[in-house]
């Protein structure tokens, strides 16, 4: 994809390039230089020279679009900036592309993409495009297939008083370790908690119910804090890398209604996802899913979890944004409006129908660490 930036680049560095050229041969008809005597050119030419090669070079290809953020499953894992280090980061909408952008050192500056570079013999991806306003995740998607289910206005939530606004949460998958980062530099993480513990509506999708799941397996030490809430087991990328994404039809649950257009099983899309291995005895499976002969000899089992609800709480391992079928939508907007229809709604505290959300987990400190997956 061009860009104006690129090109702009590219002008400057064939200017100096030709620049360079003039200054060379003036250089060479003022001293009279021989060809051999010229190959010897002062060192300032050769490094006004080098330059201009590398600004050329730098520009052609971020105007080519040759110039892209690395894809995390080709690259080294990227390195975890601290809150500080970060004001936005996106997803390319696909879920492959993580993006770290920040302000200017000015008050009130605009924000602008600071580039990929290395850090510690590990790269910050970062991108070009024009959207970098949400933390990473499908918001699209969700927001895309919420808006064909009737009476629902759909809005992304970036802070607190957003939050204390909306009847209802999606957290949906994305690069979880980054999209907590910036959650706890702008107090989101306390504010989620009292959220959940409200009683109010939350569905966590793919690397969201690894973030409501009470405990998770497979993490790495120094990843981010889970929100808790969800008494489950969750495997972190049970199913195995990217290359192992897949998708699958599943049968349809019987609380899940009809969007007009989709009846009986759903595509169920797994990108690197989690499965849930445990459950607690108020959570209800909606969907499982049944290994292949070689899963089942590796994992002992014949199948997993990968929907279940309990309460208020809505988890889904697999990403139903990226299909046409709005049920899981619809479902989750069903459960919104029961909330609001008890008789604490006007508190904004549902009646909890269901099992309740463990709000002990939700009351602590968020330190427990999970390296939760792309996506």
């Amino acid at each position: 994809m061009k860009n104006t930036s690129g090109k702009l680049i590219l002008t400057i560095g064939l200017g100096m390039l030709v620049y360079t050229g003039y200054q060379a041969m003036t250089y060479r008809e003022s001293l009279r230089l021989t060809q051999q005597e010229f190959v010897g050119l002062p060192v300032s030419l050769l490094s006004l020279l080098a330059v201009a090669v590398a600004v050329s070079l730098v520009g052609g290809l971020q105007s080519s679009g040759e110039l892209k953020p690395i894809l995390l499953a080709d690259a080294p894992q990227p390195t975890v900036l601290r809150p500080q280090q970060i004001d936005f980061v996106t997803f390319d909408g696909r879920g492959s592309i993580l993006s770290a952008v920040k302000t200017r050192s000015r008050k009130n500056g605009p924000a602008m993409p600071v580039g990929r570079c290395k850090k510690g013999g590990k790269y910050v991806c970062v991108t070009y495009g024009p959207d970098r306003q949400s933390i990473c995740g499908s918001f699209r998607e969700h927001t895309t297939l919420l808006n064909r289910v009737p009476g629902v206005e759909a809005v992304e939530i970036r802070t607190i008083e957003q939050l204390r606004s909306v009847s209802g949460l999606i957290i949906p998958g994305g690069e979880s370790t980054t999209m907590a980062l910036v959650a706890e530099k702008w107090g989101l993480i306390p504010e989620l908690q009292s959220f959940a513990a409200a009683r109010q509506p939350i569905w966590g999708t793919c690397a969201g119910l690894i973030f409501l799941a009470n405990r998770a397996t497979g993490m790495k030490e120094g990843g981010q804090a889970l929100l808790g809430g969800l008494d489950c087991l969750v495997h972190r990328n049970f199913f195995g890398a990217q290359i192992n994404s897949f998708e699958t039809m599943l049968p349809a649950p019987a609380c899940l209604p009809s969007d007009g257009q989709h009846e009986g099983p759903f595509r169920a899309v797994f990108i690197r996802a989690p499965s849930i291995t445990e459950t607690g005895p108020g959570v209800e499976i909606l969907a499982e899913y049944t290994l292949s002969p070689e899963e089942k000899a590796a994992q002992g089992r014949d199948s997993v979890a990968v929907a279940v609800r309990s309460g208020n709480l809505l988890a889904t391992a697999f990403h139903p944004e990226l299909t046409e079928d709005a049920r899981w939508h619809a479902m989750f907007v069903q459960m919104v409006k029961e909330n609001l229809g008890t008789e604490d709604a006007a508190n904004g505290v549902g009646n909890g129908s269901g099992a309740d959300v463990d709000v002990e987990k939700l009351g602590r400190a968020p330190t427990r660490p999970a390296d939760l997956p792309v996506y």
